[in-house]
C-alpha cells in the first residue's frame, strides 16, 4: 500500500488463507519490520516461533515456520514478526534474497506482507525479488497522487503489478476511480461518483509466487 492503515496485512492474509484451501504449500511471511500485526493475527508466542529476523540474520540455515490451521485438514504456514526491528532495510536487503531462495524450495506460494512503499525503502527492497504485487488502496482514505507515486516507484524498479485491491469499500463513502496501463507504468486518479466498478484488475493470479 502507499501508507499505513489502508489495509494491505489483511489482504496478505486473506491471499495467503485462500491459497491454503486451494491446495497450495504456502508461506505468509510479515516483512513488515516496522509495524508487524500478523503474529498478533494469529495469537502466535514469540516464545516458541522463530522470527523473520532470524531467518534474515542467518539465511543459510535451517528455518522452521509457525503452523497455523485455516480449517480442519489444511495449514498455512507462518514466518512472523513480533515487534518492530532495527535497521530494517539493511536487515532485509542483506538478508532476503537467500531467505526467499531458500523458502520457494519447500512451498508454491509465498505471500509477503511488506511496510508501506512510500513511507520507507523496506518494500522496494523487496518486491523486485518476487513474481509481482498486488497494491492494496483504501476507497475511504487512498490519495489518487499517492496511488500514482506508488505505481511510479514499482515500474521504476522492474516490479510487475499484478492489480490492486480495494479495501473499506462502503456503499454511501466516495470512491476513488483509478486506471493505469498493463505494466503498471502510467496511472491517473480521480474522485468520481460511484459506481459498480472502480479498481481494475481486482484479481491476481498466484499473488506471492517469485
Amino acid at each position: 500500500s502507499p501508507s499505513q492503515s489502508e489495509g494491505k496485512s489483511s489482504v496478505a492474509l486473506s491471499l495467503a488463507e485462500s491459497f491454503t484451501r486451494a491446495n497450495y504449500r504456502t508461506l505468509l511471511v510479515d516483512a513488515d519490520l516496522r509495524q508487524p500485526v500478523i503474529a498478533r493475527e494469529y495469537n502466535l508466542d514469540n516464545k516458541r516461533h522463530m522470527t523473520l529476523r532470524t531467518h534474515l540474520e542467518n539465511p543459510q540455515g535451517p528455518y522452521e515456520a509457525a503452523h497455523v490451521g485455516v480449517n480442519l485438514t489444511q495449514t498455512l504456514d507462518i514466518i512472523p514478526t513480533f515487534r518492530a526491528e532495527s535497521s530494517p532495510t539493511e536487515l532485509l536487503s542483506n538478508g532476503f534474497p537467500d531467505s526467499l531462495a531458500s523458502w520457494e524450495k519447500d512451498y508454491d506460494v509465498i505471500v509477503i506482507d511488506s511496510a508501506p512503499l512510500l513511507d520507507v525503502a523496506d518494500t522496494l527492497t523487496v518486491a523486485p525479488l518476487c513474481t509481482g504485487t498486488v497494491l492494496v488502496a483504501s476507497l475511504e482514505n487512498t490519495d489518487p497522487q499517492q496511488l500514482e507515486e506508488t505505481v511510479e516507484r514499482l515500474g521504476r524498479n522492474g516490479v510487475r503489478i499484478f492489480g490492486i485491491a480495494a479495501t473499506f469499500v462502503g456503499r454511501s463513502s466516495p470512491r476513488p476511480s483509478y486506471r493505469y496501463n498493463r505494466d503498471g507504468a502510467e496511472l491517473e486518479g480521480e474522485r468520481a461518483r460511484p459506481a459498480p466498478t472502480q479498481l481494475q484488475p481486482t484479481t491476481a493470479n498466484r499473488g506471492g509466487r517469485r
